[in-house]
């Protein structure tokens, strides 16, 4: 946010007057949509909300006082640099767009995975209490993110490359507790229950196909410090284990996918580079 202020100090050279009708034109047009989004809120809660028509006839009101600043701002200020505003604030909404496409394109592609590899037979008939963990054999510590296709692409593709070598499976994940997860203790504590329920499915799948597994996870702000502190943890049990973690490749590779894809795998693998522990990342191809 701060680099953007910048830009914007950088584009419109610090002219005050630029910057006066950018900021009003912006704030309404923020009001503007804040206050049809309200109404459209409570339209689709109608049937829920009982006093539903006061506050969309308020939330209306406010929309059209709103729209009505925003167009007269327009309409007196666009010859006086009110174009650029527009000019420069549409760009950045339809660079907004773009982003949000390419992030349901991705979604769309992780699902299709979901699909083919999330609903694998063999985890009902997972034996109790299943293999017994061979401390001395040769350990795989696998990152996940949950219950997912990846984190079985993963699994699998350690089971091509590696047929035979590694006696234990750990799944390794971290909760992230995020602006929309802190909402109070209950809150963490679901989202801790709900981790332990998917990596459930990843342990009972492997014991089922005869190798010991176990999960381990943690809730907290910052993944790579929990899977390390996690990795760690393993270590110590599982002295002879190597770190798994899965990347997913694109077809074609660039600028925006770089940018928007987060590089926790490589971080991680860095860290743990230092803490004397090999890491290795798998490709897992968008489909």
């Amino acid at each position: 946010m701060g680099g953007m202020a910048f830009l914007m100090l950088y584009i419109t050279g610090g002219s005050v007057q630029y910057l006066v009708i950018m900021y009003s034109i912006n704030v309404f047009m923020t009001f503007t949509i804040s206050q049809f989004g309200m109404c459209v809120h409570w339209w689709k809660e109608r049937h829920r909300q009982g006093r539903w028509k006061g506050k969309l006839c308020l939330n209306g009101v406010g929309f059209l006082l709103t729209s009505s600043i925003l167009a007269a701002t327009v309409w007196i200020k666009f010859p006086e640099g009110g174009w650029i505003t527009l000019l420069i604030t549409g760009v950045f909404i339809a660079l907004s767009f773009l982003i949000r496409r390419h992030y349901r394109e991705v979604r769309e592609q992780t699902r299709r995975l979901d699909d083919l590899l999330t609903h694998l037979p063999g985890e009902e008939t997972a034996p109790l209490p299943g293999p017994t963990p061979h401390r001395d054999a040769p350990t795989a510590a696998i990152m996940v993110s949950g219950y997912n296709g990846m984190g079985m692409h993963v699994f699998f593709s350690i089971a091509r490359a590696f047929p035979g070598v590694f006696r234990n499976f750990i799944f390794l994940s971290a909760g992230v507790i995020d602006s929309s997860r802190f909402k109070g203790a209950e809150e963490v504590a679901n989202l801790g229950a709900d981790l332990k329920d998917q990596l459930r499915h990843y342990v009972e799948f492997v014991r089922s196909h005869g190798s010991y597994a176990e999960a381990r996870y943690e809730v907290g702000t910052d993944v790579i410090d929990i899977i390390s502190h996690l990795a760690d943890d393993v270590a110590r049990d599982f002295p002879n284990v190597t770190v798994f973690a899965g990347k997913l490749v694109f077809r074609e590779e660039n600028f925006m996918s770089r940018l928007l894809h987060n590089q926790t795998s490589f971080l991680v693998q860095k860290k743990l580079v230092h803490h004397g522990l090999p890491m290795l990342i798998m490709p897992i191809r968008a489909m």
